[in-house]
């Protein structure tokens, strides 16, 4: 979810599900051979206010489709999108 924008609370205090319904971006991504995922979003490229945020959810092998793993969901994360992580 991007700050200001329809499915971003500050607090959460709705469930995920229903804020994005509201708004937000679903991204699928695989990870490569060392276990890592790569992301682009160039959208966010062009932001140049100083307190833009994003809000990030991950889930692992959600829909089921992996036997060996079970399904994992991380807490929601808040990232300043101009700070270098």
């Amino acid at each position: 979810m991007v700050r200001d924008q329809p499915g971003y609370e500050p607090v959460p205090t709705t469930p995920l599900a229903e804020r994005m319904a509201r708004g937000g971006t679903l991204l699928r991504v695989l990870t490569d051979a060392a276990g890592q995922a790569r992301v682009a979003l160039p959208a966010l490229d062009q932001v140049e206010y100083l307190h833009h945020t994003i809000q990030l959810v991950v889930r692992f092998n959600a829909d089921r489709d992996d036997p060996g793993f079970r399904p994992a969901q991380t807490p929601q994360f808040e990232f300043y999108t101009l700070q270098t992580y």
